[in-house]
């Protein structure tokens, strides 16, 4: 019981501390909130009497108190927004910094206060209260913009409930009170299987008045199953009519324009927000409205990606959205990967957050789904795509897209007609500032007018007498029509039989070209070229971005056309290119002016860039096609015939242009090359000479892109390079045009690259090279695959000769003398055209004997711990492989040994002739291997 007494008297005193310290800490805090609204009004005075150093020092003292959000919004309402406005502008810079701060603080306050789920829903209820408990939540449910969309919704949709019918009028004040904020939501609440609520919802954005539901409302009103719901829409449509542009189109096609104006960010669709952007999709299954925060980076593209999919719902058979979202989710994914890149790059700078850095890589992942499923679709859309791409020149998506249709694309390298809606030029389709007067004249300017008697023009076209009565109206036109007179001549019969004769010769020359030509076109139908050649993927092999070349290159190489198309040659070529990739750029100066181009020279190297010079149209075009690939070439302003030469060989064509000129004044220069080049002035500072190189050399690149990414370009050819085969494909004969880039590989620090060229070089028989690749064999860091691509590129080399080059029999012995089993097979599979004398196979069997029987001498001692035993010792040799391999049935060969002399000049024997008994005896050479015949003595 004492025990009992004495527990309850802790918890007592436990109680009563807690108590006192709580009290204590209530009481500080008030003391606190007392300091803080006390230097406030002081501050507040101060200002209204003119004493702008006493607000200053009053509003330091509020600062020093330190006040937390909540305390700060309660101080900024003590005062009114003249207060702060006059406190801004006319205040002292201290007293504007710190009243600055103070609303930062209250701001975020605020924003919790406002964004409160539960204080919304209250207030939403509280809709049913008195005139001035309405007005009060009208305010505050504006200020909570859109997170009071939802609930006023879901209230909306409650068409059962006892005070709807006042409820609903109260909503729709509200959300048209909202706005702008709203007009999102409510587009894609329109999906909606409550008729009555997408009733309501089509008349609040009609009374709000905003363009960017123009193409929902459309969609409403030509496809909503309610007849109510369509009337409404179209009303709402008539009030947008008197200050916006609302096209005749289907509501696909306005989807789709606007989904496009999110694509490009354009200004007509951009907005700000004072919570941060969200989109919202609607649960199918709840029935409500989803919200989901997101960067103001991602916002764009994912509004394009929404309203492509509203399109793509609005009529699944619309032909532009599938090449749009894919354009789409490839946008998504390059914009994510290189924030996240940042982010790892800078940690100070572009560090996220863990949950920010945790929906980026679970969006990354989505979009990365999404874009396996709509490989599905085909190869059409993303050729289309890449159309796209090309036309748009952005090269970070058009190599994305050229990655997929190396996995979807066909052989046949079809070509497929361009969609008008999907490369139309961007404009806001919906959205006009100024009111239309002109039309609101025109239309009022039929009920001014009196109605004409006779039929307007548009009456008469749509009448048409010929088509109802045709036989009556050509009587009465013969009829009516006066008499011509003959203006015919009889010709004589001579003239006749002469024209005859022409117009049968011009007939017949006709059928004949005529016939030459349908020749010409079911040849080329047949071959594909003319198809082929205006296939993108061909078409990006002559972009100016590296990696939409060598993408397109390698993408074509995976695909294994069977079209033979004029440019397969430069796809082999550019491979060539990404091969030797250095990941430095590399600048051509063509100029005549040899101080001209030292200065220039000199200004790029210290800039970090690798110049190479040319004097004269033929050094600049044999120097462009040279390795390494040139990223620029500037050329003198006085050498257009050069600049004109490099720009239509096809090969240098696709390299960035910059002109140059010793002038100050660049005039002369630009109206010369205007629209073909920019140009810089040698007397502008080295800064601007490089930055106008820079620009010029990485295009719509970043400058991140470096060592990094030319190892991948070069790993990437590498691979379309080995993939090409010897024979069957149209690439393979074209293997020997890279034989120069290829050969330059064979110095490369990367093994992927050395192994790659030495593949490459040996199917293209290159077959002068196998005394270097038999040096690189012999290397003793040559690595083991690169090893076995050695022997492989010189069986290649060696294949069908009559007769192999001595040095690659020598090869091939020094393989089979080697103790490596896997570099015996590749040889005995890629040098098989090069075989082995049999004189030379007896000695290599000879000399693997040998090396047998030097196993058992070296483990000696082992034989030594048991002496009692010396059947065993001459038991090892007879396990040679080479023995069995001669005659591995023949049970007289043990005997043979007896007479060695008397075949010692019968090599072959082994050979043709496996069931000789003597034939073992024979290659044994005992003359020159004493220590060979005594192993079988104790057989025997």
């Amino acid at each position: 019981m004492s025990r009992t007494i004495r527990r309850l008297f802790t918890v007592c005193l436990v109680a009563i501390a807690l108590a006192f310290v709580s009290a204590a800490r209530a009481a500080e805090a008030d003391e606190h909130a007392q300091q803080l609204r006390k230097h406030f009004s002081n501050a507040v005075k101060a200002f209204e009497n003119d004493q702008f150093e006493d607000a200053a020092k009053e509003f330091e003292e509020v600062l020093k108190l330190s006040p937390n959000s909540t305390e700060a919004l309660e101080l900024r309402d003590m005062a009114n927004v003249r207060f702060y406005i006059e406190a801004i502008n006319r205040g002292p810079a201290p007293l504007r910094e710190n009243v600055l701060k103070l609303l930062e603080l209250a701001a975020e306050a605020e924003k919790q206060r406002l964004t409160d789920k539960d204080r919304i829903e209250k207030l939403v209820q509280g809709l049913s209260g008195t005139y001035e408990e309405r007005a009060r939540i009208y305010l505050e449910l504006v200020q909570a913009g859109r997170y009071a969309v939802v609930p006023l919704l879901e209230r909306l949709a409650n068409t059962k409930a006892p005070d709807y019918t006042d409820y609903r009028v109260r909503a729709s004040v509200a959300l048209i009170r909202i706005g702008d904020e709203a007009v999102l939501p409510l587009c894609t609440a329109l999906r909606a299987k409550n008729e009555s609520l997408r009733q309501d919802i089509a008349f609040i954005l009609g009374q709000i008045g905003d363009p960017r539901a123009v193409p929902y409302l459309l969609r409403a009103a030509k496809s909503d199953p309610d007849t109510t719901a369509r009337s409404v829409a179209e009303i709402a449509l008539d009030k947008i009519r008197r200050y916006a542009d609302v096209p005749d189109v289907t509501p696909q096609i306005a989807l789709f324009r606007y989904a496009r104006l999110y694509y490009y960010d354009d200004p007509s669709v951009r907005q700000s927000s004072r919570f941060g952007h969200a989109i919202w999709n609607w649960s199918d299954k709840d029935q409500r409205l989803v919200m989901q925060v997101i960067p103001d980076f991602l916002f764009s593209v994912s509004m394009a990606a929404n309203v492509a999919t509203e399109a793509l719902l609005a009529d699944p058979g619309f032909e532009p959205v599938l090449p749009l979202l894919i354009s789409i989710y490839h946008k998504e994914t390059i914009v994510i990967r290189t924030r996240l890149e940042a982010a790892r790059a800078d940690a100070e700078k572009g560090m996220l957050s863990e949950d920010t850095e945790r929906m980026l890589q679970a969006r990354l992942a989505t979009a990365q789904n999404i874009l396996l499923t709509l490989r599905a679709s085909g190869e059409k859309n993303f050729y289309r795509a890449l159309t796209l791409q090309l036309h748009d020149g952005n090269p970070y998506i058009a190599a994305a897209v050229i990655a997929d249709l190396a996995q979807v694309g066909q052989p046949r390298l079809n070509v497929y007609p361009e969609l008008a809606e999907l490369l139309a030029p961007v404009q806001p389709a919906t959205i006009r500032v100024e009111p239309p007067q002109a039309a609101a004249a025109a239309s009022k300017a039929p009920a001014a007018t009196p109605v004409p008697q006779a039929l307007t023009a548009a009456e008469r076209a749509r009448i048409n007498a010929r088509s109802v009565f045709p036989q009556q109206v050509e009587a009465e036109s013969r009829a009516a029509a006066p008499p011509r007179p003959s203006t015919v001549r009889t010709a004589p019969p001579a003239e006749r039989e002469t024209l005859n004769y022409l117009i049968a010769t011009a007939r017949r020359k006709a059928e004949e070209r005529r016939a030459a030509e349908e020749a010409a076109a079911a040849k080329r139908a047949a071959a594909g070229s003319q198809v082929a050649e205006n296939n993108p993927l061909i078409m990006a092999l002559g972009n100016s971005d590296k990696a939409v070349r060598y993408g397109a290159a390698a993408a074509l190489v995976q695909i294994r056309p069977i079209v033979e198309f004029d440019a397969a040659k430069n796809v082999v070529q550019i491979l060539g290119q990404a091969l030797t990739e250095k990941g430095f750029s590399t600048v051509l100066i063509v100029s005549a002016d040899a101080q001209s181009a030292n200065l220039l020279a000199e200004i790029l190297r210290s800039a970090g860039q690798l110049p190479f010079s040319a004097s004269s149209t033929e050094s600049a075009l044999q120097a462009a096609r040279s390795l390494p690939p040139k990223d620029l070439v500037m050329i003198n302003a006085d050498m257009p015939d050069a600049f004109a030469a490099l720009k239509k060989d096809p090969l240098t064509a696709v390299i960035p242009t910059l002109v140059f000129t010793k002038d100050q004044d660049t005039t002369v220069a630009q109206q010369m090359y205007a629209g073909k080049a920019a140009v810089v002035s040698l007397k502008a500072l080295p800064e601007r000479i490089t930055d106008a190189a820079t620009k010029a050399i990485l295009g719509s690149r970043t400058s991140s892109e470096g060592l990094t990414l030319a190892v991948q370009y070069a790993h990437t050819a590498a691979d379309a390079l080995n993939a090409i085969p010897q024979y069957g494909s149209i690439f393979s004969a074209y293997l020997s045009a890279v034989k120069d880039p290829l050969i330059a590989s064979l110095d490369s620090d990367d093994p992927q690259v050395r192994t790659a060229a030495m593949t490459a070089l040996g199917k293209a028989r290159v077959d002068s090279l196998i005394p270097r690749f038999i040096d690189l064999y012999q290397s003793e860091t040559l690595a083991r695959p690169e090893r076995i691509a050695c022997i492989e590129a010189v069986g290649r080399m060696v294949e069908g000769s009559a007769q192999p080059p001595a040095e690659v029999v020598a090869l091939a012995e020094n393989i089979q003398a080697g103790g490596d089993a896997e570099l015996r097979a590749q040889a005995v599979r890629w040098l098989k055209a090069a075989p082995i004398p049999p004189a030379g196979i007896e000695k290599l069997i000879v000399q693997q004997e040998a090396s047998q029987e030097a196993v058992p001498e070296q483990k000696a001692p082992a034989p030594e711990a048991a002496p009692v035993n010396p059947a065993p010792k001459p038991e090892v040799p007879p396990a040679n492989p080479p023995a069995p391999e001669a005659e591995p049935v023949n049970p007289p060969a043990p005997a043979a040994p007896a007479a060695p002399e008397e075949q010692p000049a019968n090599p072959p024997a082994p050979e043709p002739e496996p069931v000789n008994p003597p034939a073992p005896a024979a290659p044994a050479v005992p003359e020159e291997q004493p220590a060979n015949p005594p192993p079988p003595a104790p057989e025997s």
